[in-house]
């Protein structure tokens, strides 16, 4: 009689442990941005996958049980520092425009609910209801990407990476986790850019004496990790030599000048231009210099060219063309 009432005993006990607190995560693909390049614009991309919150894993039931539970939905960046961000060279030490920031937003792809923004380690506000086991009613984490353009247009050229854990928290009691890997990349292409060009005006001559002297000043960007870049002027009018001239309307009377540039705002004219091109540093944190100029070009025209000449008006066409160094 004993032993009848132990195996009963056994029996219920075994068959209590058939309820589970069970969540899921599946793998997250890795977000692959490829090469950006200015004008491509702001990076938005999204994944989904299964986030299961239930009370059984279904290993021994032919159809899922009616209970669903609440999940809440977290990401953190696995780097040093706080917040999202992707590195150069995959150095999560690097700062400035060594690094891109970028956030994540959730939600529940099966529910009529907005993104929700992740701050970094932190579980979104909305509990969301999972699935159950390998998401049988369909996938549901819907996870979103988003880089500012501005944020890559300050960046410097190369490939930057991010790595990042996701976590699913929830089952029956709500707390249990399970978390998943992957990584985000983006490659930056070369890139150089000229700003805040602008007409020199020469004015006027009225045969007083004196050279005629005008500057124009600009921005070069160059995102490289020295910020170099290369520049080569051309003009419509350039001879063989190198050498530059204005010419009236006609193209039959023309005026030589001198033309020179600098990769700074400083007084001195810099260097004379030719036929090759001028190596300067410019900016790399902000493509259009944050409002500073940091190259210019000067304009002499000499008076005894002046003095030379016929009464007219007289223009010519400069062609800048910037190339990362």
């Amino acid at each position: 009689m004993n032993r009848l009432l132990i195996s009963a005993i056994l029996l219920c006990m075994c068959q209590c442990t058939y309820a589970l607190d069970y969540a899921q995560l599946k793998r997250i693909s890795d977000f692959n941005v490829g090469t950006w390049v200015i004008g491509d614009g702001n990076v938005n991309m999204t994944t989904t996958v299964c986030g299961a919150s239930a009370d059984t894993d279904n290993r021994n039931a032919t159809e899922p049980p009616d209970t669903r539970y609440p999940y809440s939905f977290r990401m953190r960046d696995r780097g040093t520092p706080p917040g999202h961000y992707l590195y150069l060279n995959d150095d999560d030490t690097q700062t400035g425009n060594a690094r891109i920031q970028m956030m994540f937003n959730h939600r529940d792809a099966l529910e009529p609910t907005a993104y929700e923004a992740l701050p970094d380690n932190v579980y979104d506000g909305h509990a969301h209801l999972g699935q159950f086991k390998n998401c049988k009613n369909g996938v549901n984490c819907e996870i979103q990407l988003l880089i500012n353009s501005s944020e890559m247009e300050r960046a410097q050229a190369g490939d930057y990476t991010g790595n990042f854990r996701a976590t699913l928290m929830g089952g029956t009691s709500g707390t249990n986790k399970k978390s998943k890997n992957f990584v985000a990349t983006v490659t930056i292409a070369d890139i150089v850019q000229i700003s805040g060009l602008n007409n020199v005006d020469l004015g006027s001559y009225a045969g007083a004496p004196g050279d005629l002297v005008q500057e124009s000043f600009f921005c070069v960007y160059s995102n490289n990790s020295l910020a170099g870049y290369n520049v080569l002027i051309s003009s419509s009018y350039q001879d063989a030599g190198g050498n530059f001239f204005i010419k009236d309307a006609a193209q039959t009377k023309s005026i030589p000048y001198g033309l020179q540039f600098k990769d700074d705002t400083l007084p001195g004219g810099g260097t004379s231009v030719g036929l090759t091109a001028i190596s300067g540093i410019g900016d790399n944190t902000d493509a259009n210099c944050s409002g500073t100029d940091n190259a210019k070009l000067t304009v002499t025209i000499l008076d005894a060219d002046l003095q030379a000449s016929s009464a007219d008006s007289y223009d010519d066409t400069l062609i800048l063309l910037v190339s990362p160094e």
